[in-house]
């Protein structure tokens, strides 16, 4: 066989190849997505209602008066103003 002949074996052997690997990091996201997806809910679950609220709120930080005020109100996040 010359080079030629060759090209389209090689092109198909590429092409899965590269298949086999984007399907091996489809799997591997999916499974960390999945763990991921765990945590977050076990977080949750441990969190009151007035810390939920918290890290969904977010203070303009001249608003802010009180250091303590971040853990007192459980913030999540700050503007920076």
């Amino acid at each position: 066989m010359n080079n030629f002949s060759q090209l389209p074996h090689r092109f198909l052997s590429r092409i899965a190849l590269a298949a086999a690997m984007a399907l091996a990091g489809l799997l591997s996201a999916a499974a960390a997505s999945s763990r991921t997806e765990a945590r977050v809910e076990a977080l949750l679950a441990r969190m009151t209602l007035d810390e939920k609220i918290g890290q969904m709120t977010q203070v303009d930080l001249g608003a802010l008066k009180d250091k303590r005020h971040v853990q007192q109100y459980c913030l999540g996040s700050m503007l920076s103003g």
